[in-house]
């Protein structure tokens, strides 16, 4: 072969590298735009399936602010107000229930009635006398554990079945070993024979035990040879109570919460509440 067959030859092949070598270029730039265009799209996608999954696998928090006041008291802990957890995902029925007085200011201006030292204080009744309701009563879903410090649950009547929810309430204020604390968690035979916890579960204080256990201390000292008294030797009351869904108020009239209510109450404000002298009280009905 000639050098200028040879030259001639060594250059078409240098064209042709050439040619495949941006040829090469070119497909590979098509490719990193595909796939910055397939980012663009499948992002957003996946972005979504992922808060849908979440939104699935963590369910709607309930939780509720109750402000109290007591007579002669200006400066209660935690601004006097209890914050509440309500627990929804074993309790839907027993919380709904609760939501739908507190929603509509049902509780609003209701007394704690009964206190008593290292066991609960308790609230829900329109007559202040311990054996008043708002309304209609509902099946509460029971605890799983023994009842424990900051447990909040519906109180029953004698009559009453195993988790029955009527207006009433208590917080446990006692310690987990205090007798009447460990008193609340004796089962009972419940209608299908089986053994239960008595009292339907509503959540548990996160913040503000403080302010409950400054109404716990109302409570009047028991006399020796005397019955137990538990009305609170100053008036305390619920001011209001404002119930949340993932940090949103629930307000008067959602149709969600209905309140199984006939009957309302007007009780004292924050105003009658404050710099005013103790009044003689009596003994709660138990």
């Amino acid at each position: 072969m000639s050098k200028a067959s040879k030259r001639e030859r060594q250059k078409a092949n240098k064209q042709i590298k050439e040619e495949q070598e941006q040829r090469a270029q070119v497909k590979s730039k098509r490719l990193k735009a595909f796939k910055g265009l397939l980012l663009v799209l499948v992002v957003p996608i996946v972005i979504v399936i992922a808060l849908l999954i979440n939104n699935a696998t963590n369910p709607d928090v309930y939780t509720a602010r109750i402000t109290v006041a007591i007579e002669g008291e200006k400066n209660l802990p935690n601004n006097g107000v209890i914050e509440v957890e309500l627990d929804w995902d074993r309790s839907p029925n027993s919380v709904k229930h609760f939501i739908g007085f507190a929603k509509d200011g049902l509780y609003d201006g209701m007394e704690w009635h009964r206190v008593v030292k290292d066991f609960v204080i308790q609230s829900g009744d329109p007559d202040g006398s311990g054996t008043g309701n708002l309304g209609s009563k509902v099946q509460a879903e029971l605890p799983t554990r023994d009842y424990r410090t900051g447990d909040v649950a519906w109180a029953i009547d004698s009559n009453d079945l195993p988790g029955t929810a009527g207006s009433q309430f208590f917080i446990v204020t006692g310690s987990d070993k205090a007798v009447g604390v460990k008193a609340l968690s004796k089962k009972v035979k419940n209608q299908d024979g089986k053994n239960s916890y008595q009292y339907g579960f509503i959540g548990r204080v996160t913040q503000g035990i403080a302010v409950a256990l400054k109404i716990e201390s109302l409570a009047p000292k028991a006399k020796e040879g005397a019955q137990a008294q538990s009305k609170p030797t100053s008036r305390a009351i619920i001011v209001g109570i404002k119930v949340f869904r993932n940090g949103t108020q629930i307000k008067r009239g959602d149709r969600d919460f209905p309140a199984a209510t006939t009957t309302t109450t007007t009780g004292p404000t924050l105003d009658d509440l404050v710099d005013t002298e103790a009044p003689t009280t009596t003994a709660a009905k138990e």
